[in-house]
């Protein structure tokens, strides 16, 4: 397999500070640095109002849109800050995603659905219910991300064999007989998928991969010389962004590099902007604009060290 050697940004940044056209505040210990062309902001400015998150299993997204951040917390609440909305769920909830349609899609621990709007207040916070669409058994550990269109990817392990696999679930994928096919099998674990449907991209341990559907095999494209790669996010026609437990990178074309060092953080893409919560500050979210001209990144003067 042919892979992407990668040499990675020697951060010469103040610590803390981030030069984008205007200077934007980041916690004590990160470290960003963007390519020229592209600037930042707060999607989401850290916030003391904010509910306490200290501690707490925090997941959260992005609405296409309109690009309001929504907040997980625990799976058993909903906060969207842009509107000073704070919502239990009757059920618990693992992930929610939005489709190319718009339509958004959740998953619980056995079935994919969709929250129900709640109706009449009761006493205290309003309650979203659930409705199941698909029941996802003989799976576990199973997550989903977009696909393109109106399709997601499904990775889990299989119960019956424990292997890994990565399902296409969608219209691209129906036969008639089941609403999934199976994309690929493996007996290493399968971290995160990325992709449209077509161009489908994985992370296994340290490795990012692209799958060949003609084929059915694959084709290393990234090795993080560090640690393992836990989320991806793809750029059409840019490439893909992922995140390791340490940091944020860009691989596309022949250049790879991490641009942010700050730990625990997740990415999610939007539109043409890259939205990253910090992960101690789980109420923060950066909005990075302009993901799809990462491909031809060009560093300020002294930002890069070779």
């Amino acid at each position: 397999m042919k892979r992407l050697l990668t040499l990675f940004c020697a951060f010469s940044v103040l610590p803390g500070w981030l030069w984008a056209g205007t200077l934007v505040e980041l916690p004590k210990g990160a470290s960003l640095i963007l390519p020229e062309g592209i600037s930042a902001d707060w999607a989401l400015p850290p916030s003391k109002e904010a509910p306490d998150t200290e501690g707490k299993s925090v997941y959260f997204n992005v609405n296409p849109k309109d690009g309001l951040v929504w907040l997980g917390l625990e799976g058993s609440a909903i906060y969207v800050p842009g509107k000073s909305v704070l919502l239990r769920t009757k059920y618990p909830f693992s992930q929610f995603v939005w489709l190319g349609s718009g339509d958004q899609v959740v998953s619980d621990a056995s079935s994919i659905g969709r929250f129900v709007q709640p109706g009449a207040k009761e006493t205290g916070l309003p309650v979203l219910g659930y409705k199941p669409v698909f029941s996802f058994s003989g799976y576990r550990n199973w997550r989903i991300f977009p696909a393109g269109g109106d399709n997601l990817y499904v990775i889990g392990q299989k119960t019956a064999t424990k292997r890994f696999q990565v399902l296409l679930f969608g219209p691209a994928a129906a036969d008639g007989k089941q609403p999934f096919k199976v994309l690929y099998d493996t007996d290493a674990a399968i971290l995160a998928a990325a992709g449209d449907g077509k161009d489908t991209y994985m992370s296994m341990g340290k490795e990012i991969f692209k799958y060949n559907r003609a084929d059915g095999g694959t084709q290393a494209v990234f090795v993080h010389p560090a640690g393992k790669v836990d989320q991806l996010e793809y750029a059409p026609g840019a490439g893909i962004f992922y995140a390791t437990a340490e940091g944020v990178g860009f691989v596309g074309g022949k250049t790879a590099f991490e641009f942010l060092r700050y730990p625990r953080c997740q990415v999610r893409l939007a539109g043409d902007s890259l939205y990253i919560l910090l992960g101690k500050l789980s109420n923060g979210v950066l909005r990075i604009k302009g993901a799809g001209r990462f491909a031809g990144a060009k560093f300020p003067a002294g930002g890069k060290n070779k």
